[in-house]
């Protein structure tokens, strides 16, 4: 009877923290193909999985930070501009990634036509950080 009960219990449920590794698994692998995606400019497909990745949940801090303003250039690319603006404004205040929302910024404004601005934006960005990656089609 014992070793049936042991035998449940080895097989039966899994712990709490199993199913938390597999969220955070699952998640790495969405933002790993994510940024597969990404550096191939499929931005589509990038976009749908930096989002996946972000709702499954259990990204570290700076996995998320960057899977949501990459999320947001995707968005750019696939001209949902204006809910990219949205989202890096809701980012901004407290985010450790400030140098890559303006980068982000600045791409969305080039897309909007607004050169100037987009200028201002990549300068702020490098103030942050002096080699910030600009974001490009």
């Amino acid at each position: 009877m014992l070793f049936a009960g042991m035998a449940i219990g080895v097989n039966g449920c899994s712990s709490p923290a199993d199913k938390l590794e597999d969220v955070r698994r699952s998640a790495q692998e969405q933002y790993d193909s994510a940024a597969t995606d990404f550096a191939a400019r499929n931005y589509s497909a990038a976009g749908q999985k930096f989002n996946a990745a972000l709702t499954i949940g259990g990204l570290n801090p700076d996995l998320y930070c960057d899977a949501t303003v990459k999320r947001a250039v995707c968005w750019v690319a696939t001209g949902k501009t204006t809910e990219a603006i949205g989202e890096l404004d809701r980012l901004e205040p407290g985010a450790p990634n400030l140098d890559q929302i303006y980068a982000a910024r600045s791409y969305a404004l080039a897309k909007q036509g607004k050169a100037a601005e987009s200028r201002a934006a990549l300068a702020k960005a490098r103030q942050f950080n002096r080699t910030v990656q600009e974001f490009k089609d």
